[in-house]
């Protein structure tokens, strides 16, 4: 069996897309950040920065049962 970063080496694509799959996901967390900085900001609520997180979470829980495991 080969080791992991000699299978990146190998495949330049795959490794390619790795990368950009973990930099879309610290973008991701950073607009996460934002959003939620800006509604404590705006609202100065902890319920609706609560119901804000809750709600971005629903759309899994509801269909990710029908789309099953990826």
């Amino acid at each position: 069996m080969k080791n992991n970063l000699s299978v990146l080496k190998e495949e330049k694509k795959y490794a390619r897309f790795l990368s950009s799959v973990f930099i879309s996901g610290i973008g991701d967390w950073f607009h996460s950040i934002a959003v939620f900085s800006l509604l404590l900001q705006l609202t100065n609520a902890g319920l609706a920065l609560g119901f804000t997180m809750a709600l971005r979470v629903l759309p899994h829980l509801l269909f990710g049962p029908l789309g099953g495991t990826s």
